[in-house]
């Protein structure tokens, strides 16, 4: 009776290990990505470094207001019982270099026209790439592969 027990308690401990690196990966790739799109680099590079860095199956989410370029990357259930979320955000450089003051973040609409991160003004993509039409199309195999959403 006991044998069960430790193997089901190793199981949790191992699950919540997994669980752990899971969320400091969400961390990592929420930074990356954070720095990347603040550094005004395209969509499409700015996913990739997201998504190289987080774990599989993450959805990343892209967006910019008030001169922030903000990312989302978030596990969703079924990996784990819970589902983990990770954002940072970054100071467009573009504010910076458009010349506002002390570097001061500035209201999206008393920012600069023309600015870098317009790009990212919301968009999300799951495991996959954005398609032109503005949709996401998912990538991998599986049921959802390959359409649109």
């Amino acid at each position: 009776m006991a044998v069960p027990a430790l193997v089901a308690v190793a199981g949790l401990l191992m699950w919540g290990l997994l669980a752990v690196a899971a969320q400091i990966r969400c961390v990592d790739a929420a930074r990356a990505g954070a720095r990347a799109a603040a550094r005004s680099d395209a969509p499409g590079e700015v996913l990739r470094i997201t998504l190289a860095a987080a774990p599989k199956g993450a959805a990343v989410r892209v967006w910019s207001s008030a001169g922030m370029v903000r990312v989302r990357v978030t596990v969703p259930r079924p990996r784990f019982p819970v589902t983990l979320t990770a954002e940072a955000a970054a100071l467009d450089e573009a504010t910076l270099e458009a010349g506002v003051p002390g570097g001061a973040v500035v209201p999206e609409a008393d920012a600069p026209s023309g600015s870098a991160a317009a790009p990212f003004a919301a968009w999300t993509a799951h495991a996959g790439r954005r398609s032109s039409a503005g949709s996401v199309r998912t990538a991998g195999s599986g049921a959802g592969a390959g359409r649109e959403t």
